[in-house]
């Protein structure tokens, strides 16, 4: 499912592409919560920008609270990724 994130400065385009359970070990890809957007940076670790602290944030992803992985449109995924959503979406038509 595409949704929009909308900003005065921009849009940004992405794609939940599923739980956390199934996210490749590739550094880029989104991370979502439902409400704001981080960006996996390896070792079980993200990066994310708040608000209302003012800057960015460097955690693990086991500390926040995100629901799934995502990726952005105009972002060019290593085959990895690809294959993630592949197999993804291969398991979600096996089920209907």
């Amino acid at each position: 499912m595409e949704k929009v994130f909308d900003s005065a400065y921009s849009t940004l385009v992405y794609t939940e592409q599923g739980g956390l359970d199934t996210m490749p070990e590739v550094a880029g890809v989104g991370l979502f919560d439902g409400s704001k957007h981080g960006i996996y940076i390896g070792n079980n670790e993200m990066i994310y920008s708040s608000e209302a602290v003012g800057y960015i944030t460097k955690d693990f992803v086991s500390n926040g609270g995100w629901s799934s992985w995502c990726t952005y449109e105009g972002v060019d995924y290593p085959q990895e990724v690809t294959d993630a959503i592949e197999s993804l979406n291969e398991d979600s038509s096996s089920e209907n």
